[in-house]
C-alpha cells in the first residue's frame, strides 16, 4: 500500500452565448433639414457551442505513513466547436421618405478545433495522525501551447496561433491547504496562487 496510479477520461463542453444592440437615432444635419431617418438599429447574435475530451493520469507514492508525494499529468483538451454568427439590421425612416426596412442575414457557421495546454503538476501530503492533514501542489501550465485549427479549406489560424505563442508564456501556480478532524466534523482552508500567463 505505498504506491497508488489512477486514470481518468474527461468529457468537458461549453456554451458561450452573445447578444449585442447597437442603435443610432436623432440624426443631425448641417443644412439644418430634418433627417429622413427616425433611427438604425443593428442586432448581433454569437453561440459558440462545443465538446472536448482530455485524458488525466495520477500516481501516488506514501514513502513514510505519514506523507506522500504525487504527481499528476492532464493532457490538452482537444475540443471541437461550432459558431454561429447573426444579425439583424432594422431602419425606421420618416413616413414621408418611405417604409420602414427590416433585413436578416443568414446565420454564418464555422466549425473549428481548439487545443488547451497540458497541465503537469506535482504535490505533498503529511497526515497528522488522526487529526487531519497539510498538503501543498505546484502546477505547471504552458498557456502559449494553446492552438486553433479547421480542416475548412482556406481558413487559418497561423496569425492567431503566433499570436497566442506571443502574448502567452509559462506559468506556475501554487496552492497549499489543510485540513482539521474534530470528531465528526471537517473544517477546511487553503490559499491558492494562481500566475498571470501575460
Amino acid at each position: 500500500d505505498k504506491f497508488f496510479f489512477g486514470a481518468a477520461v474527461g468529457v468537458t463542453t461549453l456554451r458561450y452565448k452573445y447578444a449585442s444592440a447597437y442603435t443610432e437615432r436623432n440624426f443631425t444635419f448641417s443644412s439644418g433639414y430634418p433627417s429622413p431617418l427616425d433611427d438604425l438599429t443593428l442586432n448581433e447574435n454569437i453561440e459558440i457551442d462545443g465538446s472536448g475530451v482530455n485524458l488525466t493520469l495520477g500516481a501516488i507514492y506514501r514513502f513514510v505513513d505519514f506523507a506522500q508525494v504525487g504527481v499528476s499529468l492532464v493532457t490538452p483538451t482537444y475540443y471541437t466547436l461550432t459558431d454561429t454568427y447573426s444579425a439583424r439590421l432594422r431602419a425606421n425612416w420618416d413616413s414621408s421618405v418611405r417604409s420602414d426596412e427590416d433585413i436578416s442575414s443568414e446565420p454564418i457557421v464555422s466549425e473549428y478545433n481548439l487545443i488547451t495546454p497540458m497541465k503537469l503538476s506535482t504535490g505533498l501530503a503529511f497526515f497528522v495522525g488522526k487529526y487531519g492533514v497539510v498538503s501543498g501542489d505546484v502546477e505547471f501550465v504552458n498557456y502559449g501551447k494553446a492552438r486553433y485549427n479547421s480542416d475548412t479549406p482556406g481558413v487559418s489560424f497561423k496569425p492567431d496561433n503566433n499570436d497566442v505563442k506571443y502574448y502567452y508564456s509559462n506559468v506556475i501556480n501554487y496552492r497549499i491547504g489543510a485540513e482539521a478532524r474534530i470528531g465528526i466534523m471537517r473544517v477546511r482552508g487553503g490559499y491558492n496562487l494562481q500566475n498571470n500567463p501575460y
